[in-house]
């Protein structure tokens, strides 16, 4: 999944792969205790972000090696972001590798997440997004 926060990812893999486990960093933050819900968005320190990431990490190579689909329900709005996991999905050349890209207007976002984060935040996200390159998946799918 590609996407600014509420843009409505999650929304479409409840809709549209809800057979599908899920890997996002909010549901390993609520897991590991650093949040206490799934629907509490905050930035950690950057030591626990980082174990977070490899959690994440460690979870997808897991879904690879037994031949599981699986959805990364994630912003993914940087390239250096993607490529952490794109890399590890490649080792295993047999998977098919889809990026679904939400795209909703940036004020939706923002009304959204309203008090969630503030929409200075939410621009700078959607400034800050790279291009999603046609070498990076194996197939794009573009909703919005």
């Amino acid at each position: 999944m590609v996407g600014l926060p509420g843009s409505g990812k999650s929304t479409y893999i409840k809709n549209n792969l809800p057979s599908l486990p899920i890997v996002s960093r909010d549901i390993i933050r609520a897991e590991l205790g650093f949040t206490k819900s799934v629907d509490q968005k905050r930035v950690l320190k950057p030591r626990e972000e980082e174990y977070v990431s490899q959690v994440e990490r460690e979870t997808v190579r897991y879904f690879c090696e037994n031949d599981q689909s699986f959805v990364v329900d994630d912003m993914n709005n940087r390239y250096v972001y993607r490529k952490a996991i794109l890399d590890i999905i490649r080792v295993f050349p047999s998977i098919k590798i889809i990026c679904i890209k939400i795209n909703t207007p940036l004020e939706t976002c923002v009304e959204r997440r309203q008090g969630q984060i503030n929409s200075d935040s939410m621009q700078y996200l959607s400034d800050s997004f790279e291009e999603i390159q046609p070498d990076e998946f194996d197939e794009i799918i573009e909703v919005g």
